[in-house]
């Protein structure tokens, strides 16, 4: 039964070393992509949140837009970092585009005698600022842990059942 191992009672055939090695490649380098396009997200981050205060303080209208702006921008980082979660199987999907956003958001906003450099005091930019630590820790930790376990094909029935039937 070399090659066969069993989890919960089924027998499942292990991989090759040699699908190990093009799966850990492959995953290197999705979390890296993910890393970077989480990173370049948070610089961007940064200069359209200076537009999104610029546009709040236009009127009524502008504050309207600049809030469902910011909003919309942090429905769409969390959407991200649960699509990284999917496609990597697992928490480490959602982390790396969640670690790149906020090192660069954090570089960004580093402070000096003038205030933030890209971010001003208005409250729109804290919404962004802190909503978006907000939604990329929420999209880490509930994020599924590990890879899904398949379903039977007949019968559809679960193989984490502690019987096995």
């Amino acid at each position: 039964m070399a090659g066969l191992t069993t989890l919960r009672g089924e027998l499942r055939q292990v991989p090759s070393t040699r699908n190990d090695v093009g799966r850990t490649l492959l995953d290197i380098a999705t979390g890296t992509l993910l890393f970077l396009a989480g990173a370049a997200t948070g610089l961007v981050c940064g200069f359209t949140v200076a537009w999104f205060a610029w546009v709040e303080q236009t009127g009524t209208l502008g504050m309207v837009l600049a809030y469902a702006g910011a909003a919309s921008y942090v429905v769409m980082l969390f959407v991200g970092c649960r699509l990284g979660a999917v496609g990597m199987d697992g928490r480490v999907g959602a982390f790396l585009p969640a670690a790149g956003w906020i090192l660069a958001t954090l570089a960004v906003a580093t402070f000096n005698t003038g205030g933030d450099v890209v971010f001003g005091r208005q409250i729109v930019n804290y919404v962004v600022l802190y909503g978006g630590v907000f939604v990329v820790a929420a999209a880490v930790i509930t994020a599924p842990i590990g890879p899904r376990v398949p379903r039977r094909a007949s019968g559809g029935k679960d193989l984490t059942t502690s019987s096995g039937v």
